[in-house]
Parts: structure tokens; sequence; C-alpha cells
């Protein structure tokens, strides 16, 4: 009995120590469970991320082309309404430069008119509507 009392005591010992093991390993098993839980959603959140990521670009890159044009059309007003300021610059220029010949003309002509008697003095005509002055 002895002997049967021993083994128990071994037994109930190793027992003890077997249970405890079995106890630090299913903790253990609990706590892998969580932290693979815990990595497979923070992996999905980054896949997540990196997918809105990607139609965002998707998108912007999709919308390129419409910009481009948009902002190309905007140029391209903008350089409208500068030719069409430098013409009618030129156009001002232009008038302010013949009215400008036809009062020369017209004086040339008004004084020639008056020195009528004395026409060597004042100018001469070189040609069809030139004058110089002497």
């Amino acid at each position: 009995m002895t002997s049967f009392v021993f083994f128990l005591s071994i037994n109930t010992a190793e027992s003890k120590t077997i249970r405890s093991e079995l106890e630090r390993l299913h903790n253990e098993n609990i706590e892998l469970t969580k932290q693979r839980e815990t990595l497979n959603i923070t992996h999905d959140i980054q896949i997540k991320k990196l997918h809105d990521s990607y139609s965002i670009k998707l998108h912007e890159a999709e919308q390129w082309p419409d910009r481009l044009q948009s902002e190309l059309n905007r140029e391209r007003e903008q350089h409208r309404i500068q030719i069409n300021e430098l013409e009618r610059r030129l156009k001002e220029s232009f008038l302010t430069v013949c009215i400008y010949n036809r009062l020369r003309k017209s004086t040339i002509l008004l004084f020639h008119m008056i020195n009528k008697n004395q026409p060597d003095t004042f100018c001469q005509q070189k040609s069809r509507n030139t004058y110089f002055f002497i």
C-alpha cells in the first residue's frame, strides 16, 4: 500500500505540474489567437487604406485629361483676349497714324494754298500728295 500512496502522491504532483503546464499553454494559445486576430484586423485596415489610396489616385488619373482640356481651354481664351486687345491697340495706332498723316497733308496743302505765289520758298511737290520742306 505504501507504494500505491507514493505512486498517488507522485501522480498528484505530476498531475499538478501537467495541469499547470496545460493551463499555461491554454493561456498562451488564447494570447496568440488574440494577437493573430489583431494582426488580421491591422492588415485588413492597411489593405483598405491602400485600396482607398489607389482608388483616389486612379480617379485623379481619370480626371487628368479633363483638367488638361479645361486648362487648355482657359489658356486659349486668355490668348484670344490678348489677341483681341493687341488687334484693338494696332487699329488705334493705325488710326492715329492715319489721322496724323491726314492732318499733316491738310496742313501742307493749306500752307501751299496760302503761299501759291511762292511755292519754292515753302515746299515743293515731289510726287502726287507728297511734299517736302525746303
